[in-house]
């Protein structure tokens, strides 16, 4: 996937006793996804060199250690050579067995331990071998799943038969969709999904619209793309959700759509992990009547509205934590609906040509179950016919770093909020209406013009957020606070 810190450019197509439970449950979920989730894939760190394994007896980088027995040595070298009085590499299992019974394998790297590899690992329950601890445990990821698909909140490997197997190199035979024949059509796997197989695994590239309806689909995605460039659906969404569908996505992009939004929900449930959304003529991402949580996702550079959920029945929620919305065309994230959570985000230059309503536009919801935190907020526009690049709606505005936004030059007042009546512990260049409790300043960005927005030493967002709306985790899935209080804005900076 692309780094965390892309620099988005509009393609040249484009025209220019309820809060508490739901503040739990997104922080369990943010917790769990930081380390189930592939939080590294969304990461623009290059991964540092891996040195090779060292030669079999031979102790990787470790000091001399003296011996007489094993039980003296150190885990890097944990036989101890008799004949030379030194601890070393293990060679042999049998090695490791003698020395601990417990850790009978000695791994390529001359440790013992448990496991060395997968097979190792016997129990179902925990069938992947940690390469740190050299000890069994439950997968983290799909790809350490012999099946493709990782059940992320039980940590459990999902058996092949619960799951519907769908390449883009697949085939149209009577009774594909495993995994040693995999279906070609997606509608095929999609009509072989299940109440008893409700997986659907992708791969590959597709130009399919795929439409979930009726029943429950864990859509695993990761590597796979719809991309739509070719194909027109009469202006319906590439990926639809209705007829109370309960549905995750995860891993998934959907992109290219030229005549529609990129995933529409109407009167079903969605979550969407790590799914991208790109450069669609609609919106990214359409919810009615339909709770919707979108988490470590990247909505950008779409025609429409990066994010609309509405409602008229009072049918809905909104949770959006940990993702990118950027450089849509008109306006970031539109909603009337409540309970509401927009949370350690990065929302960046949405109408950036000056198109419609800015960064948030909320409609509707209230102070005691809505709430606007930990967002870095930054480069959004507005045009003389909305007013706000937030329009808070009722939500509680808390913790943001507002920076660097505009509003029409003709425009005789600040126009960076609307309609917020809750507002404290803000960083903006924004006196934000001269409310109390808010902060003036810089917020020292590593380099805003790479879309670095980590905070340098001295930033004065340091600290100062509210610690009753932060999560355990931030924008990157590193642990916060680390100081005396948690920092403004999306990223927690490592050192206090």
């Amino acid at each position: 996937m692309s780094p965390i810190y892309p620099r988005m450019v509009s393609s040249p197509t484009r025209r220019n006793g309820w809060w508490s439970l739901l503040l739990a449950f997104v922080a369990v979920m943010g917790a769990g996804c930081s380390q189930l989730l592939g939080l590294e894939e969304l990461r623009e760190r290059a991964d540092g060199g891996m040195s090779s394994p060292p030669d079999a007896g031979e102790a990787p980088d470790a000091a001399i250690v003296t011996c007489t027995a094993s039980d003296q040595c150190i885990v890097e070298a944990p036989i101890c050579d008799q004949q030379q009085g030194t601890c070393r590499a293990c060679v042999l299992d049998e090695e490791c067995e003698a020395r601990d019974p417990q850790n009978p394998i000695c791994a390529p790297d001359g440790r013992c331990g448990l496991c060395a590899s997968n097979p190792n690992c016997t129990d179902p329950n925990f069938p992947v071998c940690d390469p740190d601890t050299l000890t069994c445990r439950g997968c983290q990821a799909h790809e350490e799943c012999a099946s493709t698909v990782c059940d992320i909140g039980a940590s459990a490997c999902v058996d092949p038969a619960l799951i519907v197997y769908v390449s883009s190199l697949g085939s149209y035979d009577t009774g594909c969709g495993t995994q040693d024949l995999p279906c070609r059509s997606i509608n095929d796997g999609v009509n072989a999904v299940s109440f008893d197989r409700p997986y659907l695994r992708l791969t590959g590239t597709f130009s399919d619209r795929l439409l979930l309806s009726g029943k429950p689909f864990r859509v695993i995605g990761e590597g796979a793309t719809l991309d739509l460039t070719p194909v027109d659906f009469n202006l319906e969404a590439g990926v639809t959700v209705n007829m109370n569908a309960q549905v995750l996505i995860d891993g998934l992009r959907v992109t290219n759509l030229s005549v529609a939004g990129g995933i529409d929900c109407a009167q079903g449930e969605l979550t969407l992990r790590r799914v991208t959304v790109d450069s669609n003529e609609g919106p990214g991402v359409n919810a009615s009547e339909c709770p919707l949580t979108i988490q470590e996702s990247r909505i950008m550079d779409n025609s429409g509205r990066g994010v609309n959920a509405y409602t008229t029945t009072g049918v809905g929620s909104l949770v959006i934590e940990r993702s990118l919305i950027a450089d849509n065309y008109r306006g970031g994230i539109d909603a009337n609906i409540s309970p509401l959570l927009i949370r350690n985000n990065l929302i960046l230059r949405n109408s950036n040509l000056g198109e419609y309503q800015g960064a948030i536009r909320l409609n509707g919801g209230g102070s005691g179950n809505s709430f606007i935190t930990y967002n870095t907020i930054v480069g959004n526009m507005v045009n003389e016919n909305y007013i706000g690049i937030i329009a808070c709606g009722g939500a509680v505005l808390s913790s943001n770093v507002i920076w660097g936004n505009m509003y029409p030059p003709n425009a005789d007042v600040d126009q960076t909020l609307q309609s917020c009546n809750e507002v404290r512990n803000n960083l903006s260049d924004s006196t934000l209406e001269g409310r109390p409790q808010n902060y003036l300043g810089d917020p020292l960005f590593v380099l805003a013009a790479d879309d670095d927005y980590r905070l340098m030493p001295g930033s004065p967002a340091l600290d100062l957020g509210e610690p009753e709306l932060a999560n355990l985790l931030d924008y990157e899935g590193n642990p916060r606070p680390v100081g005396a209080g948690p920092d403004i804005g999306a990223l927690e900076s490592p050192t206090p």
